[in-house]
């Protein structure tokens, strides 16, 4: 099941008079990776890890606090690690002891982490990452790059950096001096430098098909000093083949028909409310008496209809949520 749920909403009055409106598509998360409870085959299809590391002098590996051998990417300035000792003169870092849960570490190793997702029925695809950096004394590449069904990279993230006064601030409240900055490019235009406190960084990336391959690499080992983060990785899209979702009531005697279009692998409550005081979301399940309609599944066919419900006092509005399976 994908870790999200999916709300799709529309409100309508039964009062003498029947109402339809259409309902809105949300953008939907289509992969994660957050290194810590994320899994392969359901946050993403795939993650390969080249040239993983994790020792002394070089990082490209999922680590956390405890496990990080690398001394240059924690700020031990007000708390040890389980291997770097408390040291208040502490120059570089950006881990610090808030810091618990893992990450993606990069330092100085030259290395590839790429993903495979599953973009069929998707378009509008957007990327999420947190990217966080420390100590950028001289220039370190990072690029991060799509390609849809084995096609042209697309060029979504890289780094570099330039001569200006910075400064960056550690644990213990000491503020140090730096001479570069390190400059981000997002879609090929300058975004926001990167810092010592995690940031969002959030390209597009275009075209629509059935596989894409994200990759994140480091191209150059030289003359790294802080290293980089990466965490909460999010790609979305909008559903590219579903069509609005168009939710019809008719009435029959005293029963109510439903009738939506609905989509393969989703689930759909119907929620109703006798007035407009709260939203959708904090709706009861409609319980006609008989049966209440919760986690009804999706026909196959494309649209599924509830015949013969029947109507519950003199004024109800409906909405329906849908939620991923």
């Amino acid at each position: 099941m994908k870790n999200y749920r999916l709300r799709l909403r529309g409100i309508f009055s039964l009062a003498g008079l029947l109402a339809t409106a259409p309902l809105t598509q949300a953008t939907e998360i289509i992969g994660s990776d957050d290194f810590d409870t994320s899994v392969e085959g359901t946050d993403y299809l795939t993650r390969e890890i080249n040239n993983p590391q994790n020792i002394q002098n070089f990082t490209f590996n999922i680590v956390n606090r405890d496990t990080l051998r690398n001394r240059v990417m924690i700020d031990t300035t007000s708390v040890a690690s389980v291997y770097h000792a408390l040291d208040p003169e502490d120059t570089s870092g950006f881990l610090d002891s808030t810091k618990t849960d893992h990450f993606f570490g990069i330092y100085r190793a030259t290395g590839s982490l790429v993903y495979t997702f599953d973009i069929s029925d998707y378009t509008n695809l957007n990327l999420a990452m947190d990217w966080i950096t420390s100590n950028p004394f001289t220039p370190r590449i990072i690029t991060v790059t799509a390609s849809i069904d084995g096609g042209a990279e697309q060029d979504l993230f890289t780094t570099g950096a330039r001569n200006f006064a910075s400064t960056e601030t550690f644990e213990s409240g000491k503020i140090l001096d730096r001479i570069k900055l390190f400059t981000t490019a997002v879609n090929g235009v300058a975004g926001i430098a990167l810092s010592d406190s995690f940031q969002t960084y959030t390209p597009t990336i275009s075209g629509n098909g059935s596989l894409l391959t994200l990759t994140i690499a480091q191209n150059n080992k030289v003359g790294t000093y802080g290293g980089y983060g990466l965490d909460k990785l999010v790609l979305s899209g909008d559903p590219a083949t579903r069509g609005p979702l168009q939710l019809k009531i008719a009435q029959t005697g005293s029963d109510l028909n439903f009738e939506w279009n609905s989509i393969t692998g989703v689930q759909y409550d119907l929620v109703s409310s006798s007035d407009l005081s709260t939203s959708p979301e904090t709706w009861d399940i409609y319980d006609d008496g008989a049966s209440d309609f919760e986690s009804i599944q999706a026909s196959g066919t494309g649209t599924n209809t509830l015949t013969g419900v029947i109507k519950q006092g003199p004024v109800r509005f409906f909405a329906l949520l849908a939620k991923s399976q």
